[in-house]
Order: C-alpha cells, then structure tokens, then sequence
C-alpha cells in the first residue's frame, strides 16, 4: 500500500543498511562466543560430541553449516522429558529465570518448554522495535491486541515491546469477536494485532453490523497480521476494507522475538509480495533444502534454520524450525535494507502439508482459491476413507458471507471443484454449509482434519467366494 513516495524510517540506520561484508564479519563473532558458550553445557556437549564435532574445527561458515548438525523438535522435547522442567540446555540458574514459555503444539507433536531470562525478556521486546517503527508507531499510539496473551511467545513480546515502547496496549482476546468490534468503534485504536484467519472472521461481522472500518476507524494507521499465509488478492481486499496498510511479523517461540517483519512497503504493493527483513544482529538466518540440508538459492524455497546469537537462558544453535519459506535476492524491496529478506505471505509448516492421493496438497493452495471470492467467509475440509470403495476422498465445506445471494453462491460453488484441482492435483468435493456449522479460529488456522487412519479400519471388504 506504499506509494513512490515513501517516506523510510530507521529504528537503526546503520544496522539496517549495513554492508554484507560488515554484517558476516560481526555475526562470525557472535557466533564464536556463542559456540564457545554452549561446549560448557552438557546437552550441547554431547550433540557435538555424537556429531564428531570439535569447535576448533569449525573455521568458516561452510564449516559451521556442514559439520554442526541441526536441533529439531524432537530433540527439545526429549531433553525437557528427561530433564524435567526445562532440560539440560538450560544455560542459567533457575533463580535467574523471568519467564517460561510454552509452543502452541499446532504441529501435534508436542509443547516444547523455553526458559528466559529477565535479559532475554527485555532484549526480545526491544528488538520488535524495528517492526513497530517501520509500520510509522509512535509513543502514545493505542494498539488493540486480539493475539492471545498466556503463555505462548506472540502475546507476551508483543505486550512488553509496546510497554517499553511507551505504545498504550488493550488487549482484548477474552472478549467475543463483535464486543472487539464495540472496543474499536469506542477507543479507535491506531492498531490492530490480529492473525489473517480472524482478520477475515472480522471483516464478515463488519459487514452484518454495518460497520465499515475506513469509515468508522478514524484514526487507524496499520493492521498488523501474523502466524498464517495469505493470498494477494485477500491481502488487497483487507487493505481496502480496513483503508489501512496490512504489515507482517515473523517469530517463532524458539527465536524468542519478532525475527523479521515486513517495512514500510506492506505486505502487497502493484500486485506483487511484500518480504520479511532480518536484522540479524538478533539471530543467524539459513534456508535450507529439506532433503539434503545444503543451502537454497535465492527464489527457492526451504527450511528455516535458526541460531540465536543473545538468548542468555535456552540459547538454540542451527535450530530447524520446519518453516517453508521463499528466500529472496539483495534489492528485492526497495527500501534499501541489506538484511536477508524472505517472501511475505507464504510460510507455511511443513508439517501441515497432506498427503493425498501421492500427491502433496498445502493448505495455503487451497486458501488461496476460496478467498480469492470476496464473498467466501471459511471453510473447512476433511480428509477420509469411503468404507465403501476404500478411497481416499476430501469433503470440503464452505461458508458465505450474510448477503451473499443464492445465484452467486451457486456460481461460486460450481467454479470451485475444477479450480481446486488444477491448483492442487486432487479433486474435491464441495459443499455449502452456514457460518455457525464450521468451527472458527482466533489464533492459528486449523482447517484441515485427516480421518484415513481411523478410516481404514472401517473400510468394509467382500470376501472371496
């Protein structure tokens, strides 16, 4: 939603637009004490050592990236089972601790534990700084924060960011979604932290409530989303719904703070994606090929790994996050910063990818052709085993919007199972329900459900004869 005339704002200038050369030379020394931080620790220890991994082996970045392995998942929650609360990678004492946080387990694998000092705490929240300034924030702006806040990362950066910001935070997620549109209409906030799912769950009440945000929001500046993929065209359609500009952050619990963000650009300007910059003085970045773990070309896509250079209590060295990202080239925004930068718009995990058929279906395809239509509001989709033929079948329920009339939604209806095949390579069956027969997401979207294991046990065989 930028135009030519962008005005640029630096929370750093000098790290923002640092030269390549500068950056590389002072992350190697973050990454030296880091190493030699961690080889004192027993849980690092013992990695390096099964890795056959001597520090003073590692030399170049090409060392780094091929000799130490990578952390997983998997490997944090069996070091927190063993070592009950927070595992043998705790590096401080335990009265040094401010705050323990909790994943929010959307992977079904497990909640992993991360222990944070009252540094840690305050060195995260003004890292987002970065975010707050590039989206125009000052002191004063009111932010109405819909993310929840407990004892998932998101919520508690983002309300210790805006408080040492000196930014007035409402955080409103108890209440229902229409008494958060009553809260905006009342306060006029100059912010909004939602996620793309329930920004869209918003936009439909605006519309039954009579409530037009460009008009009614008098003094809103920005909408910040996170924690989903989007389409370009949805992305259009909210700027011009809300009449403000929709900005992005990346984080994850791992990396303890808003990683990347989008800048003054937005995330979609002429048609085309924003992108994610990286100050990483906070963490190193590498994209990875998931399959052979060497690192992607600019344009491709891969894993996000991760080491953090100032986490003082659960520091993470080569963390892979299981992140689909697009790495993009040098000069890709025009903003000027020389940070690594990543597609906006398109992480995905790949642990939600399906499955279906032989082929690999992605959720955000899918999202992609129901909200290119203005009038869709949600759906929902269910992977299962006909008991009767023993095939794999997606049963894919939408809703629309109040309003929507029944010609259009019949024309939508019948677009819908071609357009979702040549998208993604398996057919669908569609179907219409209401909006209060679909379940609904405040936080992180979880459209798909997958039947077959359960399925297959009910698959009724004929006997031979």
């Amino acid at each position: 939603m930028a135009s030519a005339t962008t005005t640029y704002r630096s929370f750093n200038q000098a790290e923002e637009t640092m030269l390549r050369e500068q950056r590389r030379a002072w992350q190697w020394q973050q990454l030296q004490a880091l190493l030699e931080r961690v080889s004192h620790n027993e849980f690092y220890r013992q990695r390096f050592a099964a890795a056959g991994v001597e520090l003073r082996q590692i030399r170049t970045w090409d060392d780094f990236s091929t000799r130490v392995p990578c952390l997983t998942k998997k490997d944090l929650l069996e070091d927190q089972k063993t070592y009950p609360p927070y595992g043998r990678r705790l590096l401080a004492p335990e009265q040094d601790l401010a705050q323990a946080w909790i994943t929010s387990g959307t992977s079904g694998v497990g909640q992993e534990v991360h222990a944070l000092s009252d540094e840690d705490v305050r060195r995260g929240a003004e890292h987002c700084f970065y975010a707050l300034t590039w989206a125009g924030m000052q002191p004063g702006d009111l932010n109405l924060v819909c993310w929840p806040v407990a004892t998932m990362a998101g919520g508690l950066v983002l309300s210790e960011a805006l408080r040492r910001f000196r930014a007035h935070s409402m955080l409103v997620q108890i209440f229902d979604s229409k008494t958060k549109l009553e809260r905006m209409k009342t306060f006029q906030p100059h912010y909004l932290w939602v996620t793309p799912v329930y920004l869209t769950r918003l936009s439909a009440l605006c519309e039954e409530m009579n409530f037009l945000p460009r008009r009614d929001l008098r003094r809103l500046k920005g909408v910040f989303i996170s924690t989903g993929s989007y389409p370009i065209e949805w992305a259009e359609r909210m700027q011009e719904f809300w009449g403000a500009p929709l900005y992005d952050v990346y984080g994850t619990t791992q990396i303890g703070t808003m990683f990347g963000a989008t800048c003054e650009e937005g995330v979609v300007r002429d048609g085309k994606r924003g992108c994610f910059h990286f100050i990483d003085q906070w963490a190193l970045l590498e994209v990875i090929d998931p399959g052979t773990g060497a690192p992607v070309a600019y344009g491709e896509e891969g894993d996000v790994v991760v080491t953090t250079f100032n986490r003082i209590a659960t520091p993470l060295v080569r963390f892979r996050h299981g992140d689909r990202v697009r790495l993009l080239p040098p000069g890709y925004c025009p903003c000027g910063r020389t940070g690594p930068c990543l597609e906006a718009g398109t992480i995905a995990r790949y642990d939600d990818m399906i499955k279906i058929k032989g082929v690999n279906v992605w959720p955000d395809a899918t999202d992609a052709v129901l909200f290119s239509y203005p009038e869709v509001d949600e759906y929902n989709a269910r992977v299962y085993v006909d008991q009767h033929a023993g095939r794999e079948e997606i049963d894919m329920r939408v809703a629309f919007k109040a309003g929507t009339d029944l010609a259009r939604r019949n024309q939508v209806l019948a677009f819908l199972p071609e357009q979702l095949r040549e998208r993604t390579g398996v057919s669908m069956t569609v179907s219409e329900v209401t909006p209060d027969q679909l379940e609904r997401f405040e936080y992180k979207a979880l459209r798909w459900t997958d039947e077959r294991i359960t399925g297959l046990q009910k698959v009724k065989f004929k006997e031979k004869s």
